[in-house]
């Protein structure tokens, strides 16, 4: 069963114009949405309009904000699944992107996730909680964007991508940083790292090459495929955005040979750590063998054993066992045992 996005918090709307000279931003609630957009959905002839729903998450209202654009039940069902992976799905009339991003808090991986419907001069897209990675294509286009007739909804959602993946960024450093920061870390004397800590960074690691591998191919089927809202110029774009996601592909590759290699001397270092103890205790071990076995035959019950008789028999003993373990011990430092 699909696990259900759960927000408290209150849904925030921001509608966005486009025209030629400028783009204006306007703040709207939930009701004054459907009091004004909801009776008069947008058309073709209307500018470029891109509506943000923030804090999103229910199925009705969902439905409710979709209903005049004939939007699929199944994409619905999507937009309510918090483990819904990136892709991009063609259905009649509108172009559905799933973009999923990651980020680091607390020194713990979370995740985020925008949802895109694309429609000829409208853009919807809905996030389930509140974030601020789309400020980038808030704060503008240049002047040369809003111009060109090439801005349209498809290169609107381009930007929004390539916002998601600028956001990769922050989360692919952290994860590098904490790795050589352990890599450094790891023949000192007050190192903390664990086997869990690295497996952490393993989990990690695979979790965000994941997400970066399934980003990569979501784009290079938008640059591939043949649809009315991804034009020419758009797929220009979307081709550096393929190249950049490759070379976060790299860059995690890398950082999955560092981790390996952690693993690989963190275990040998235990191991290692391990011989010596062992050793240790072999050397005890070796250095006692020979003073229990004197205490033992000492140790009988014997009535004719003449060294029990002897006045300093005692001193002797104690001599011959101080002999024994300064021998031992010469030969253990000559062998660099100790």
């Amino acid at each position: 069963m699909a696990k259900k996005i759960s927000s408290h918090a209150p849904v925030t709307i921001t509608r966005t114009d486009f025209s030629l000279h400028e783009q204006v931003e306007t703040a709207l609630t939930l009701e004054e949405f459907f009091a004004v957009h909801g009776k008069h959905p947008h058309t073709l002839d209307m500018p470029l309009t891109w509506f943000h729903f923030s804090g999103i998450n229910d199925a009705q209202t969902l439905e409710k904000i979709l209903s005049p654009y004939d939007i699929h039940e199944l994409v619905i069902e999507d937009m309510t699944n918090s483990s819904q992976q990136t892709k991009a799905e063609i259905y009649k009339g509108y172009l559905f992107i799933v973009a999923r991003t990651f980020h680091y808090r607390n020194n713990t991986l979370g995740y985020d996730q925008l949802f895109m419907i694309v429609l000829p001069n409208l853009l919807l897209t809905f996030e389930p909680r509140h974030n601020t990675h789309l400020s980038p294509v808030s704060e503008g286009f240049d002047p040369e964007d809003r111009e060109s007739a090439d801005l349209n909804s498809g290169f609107l959602a381009y930007a929004l991508l390539d916002c998601v993946v600028e956001r990769y960024y922050g989360a692919i450093d952290a994860l590098l940083s904490k790795i050589e920061k352990n890599d450094r870390k790891l023949f000192s004397s007050n190192s903390n790292l664990t086997l869990n800590k690295v497996h952490k960074l393993k989990q990690d690691s695979i979790r965000i090459l994941s997400t970066v591998r399934r980003m990569n191919d979501t784009l290079t089927q938008l640059m591939r495929w043949n649809n009315p809202f991804i034009n020419q110029h758009t797929k220009t774009y979307l081709r550096d955005l393929v190249d950049t996601t490759l070379q976060m592909r790299d860059r995690m590759d890398y950082g999955r040979e560092m981790i390996q290699s952690l693993t690989d001397t963190y275990l040998n270092l235990q191991s290692n750590q391990l011989n010596l103890q062992m050793r240790l205790l072999t050397v005890i071990t070796i250095i006692f063998m020979p003073l229990t076995l004197l205490t033992g035959i000492y140790g009988m019950n014997f009535d004719n054993m003449p060294e029990l008789h002897t006045k300093y028999g005692y001193f002797i003993l104690l001599g011959v066992m101080g002999l024994i373990v300064g021998f031992l011990l010469f030969i253990f430092r000559r062998k660099n045992w100790l």
